[in-house]
């Protein structure tokens, strides 16, 4: 058995920053076997796991972006706190919902615990079409949006189950679900010890920022081809 992985690079603009300036870069990996299936009905079953889209958007940020503090720091190339963001985002069969304050740790090998810790997954469930967006092509991009971001996909890695770790389960956000219904949305077990060795290192615009965070991330992406 394996999982598959669509790969993304997402440029956006800073946070605080120009909206019309998409210069920090995010990969995302969209995980193939929580897609839909056509011609699923979703009326028979809304909470079908199989209609269920799942992705992983990852990052480095300044912790604190948009304080004066912070934002003179980084202008004068001296270091400050980083933080790895891993979101999570579920298809919630276009009820719009989110749960923004659902955080699940990724403890290996496990569902994980809820947790108010930054350096956890921040697990949100949106609309299909939401998620969707986060894929758009660079062709279907509106210039008159508030922001302006770049998409660009760069292909897909297969990966054997027993080399990905178990995030968390649909049930962990989503009580309406039982066990033999959820979903376990999974990730590269490497990718997963890469973001927590990256914990709590420092953000430097020239030395350590969102692109050498990418690099690395595909580098480790790049092994399990």
């Amino acid at each position: 058995e394996r999982a598959v992985f669509d790969i993304y690079v997402r440029f956006s603009p800073l946070i605080g920053g120009p909206p019309l300036l998409p210069i920090h870069v995010e990969i995302m990996l969209f995980q193939h076997d929580a897609t839909d299936t056509d011609g699923v009905n979703e009326s028979v079953d809304e909470y079908n796991d199989i209609n269920r889209m799942i992705l992983h958007r990852m990052d480095f940020v300044p912790d604190d972006a948009t304080n004066p503090e912070t934002i003179g720091k980084l202008i004068g190339l001296q270091n400050v706190k980083g933080v790895v963001r891993h979101r999570a985002f579920i298809s919630g069969h276009g009820r719009g919902i989110e749960y923004e304050d659902a955080q699940i740790t990724s403890g290996s090998g496990g569902s994980g615990s809820s947790s108010g810790s930054k350096d956890g997954i921040v697990v949100r469930e949106v609309s299909k079409e939401r998620i969707k967006s986060f894929m758009a092509s660079a062709a279907s991009l509106d210039l008159s949006s508030p922001k302006l971001n770049l998409v660009l996909p760069l292909g897909s890695i297969s990966v054997a189950a027993s080399d990905t770790t178990s995030m968390f389960t649909i049930g962990d956000i989503d009580a309406s679900h039982d066990d033999q219904s959820c979903h376990s949305a999974r990730c590269p077990t490497s990718v997963v010890k890469l973001l927590q060795d990256k914990r709590q290192m420092e953000l430097n615009l020239v030395s350590n920022n969102c692109y050498n965070f990418a690099y690395d991330l595909m580098e480790c992406l790049r092994e399990e081809e």
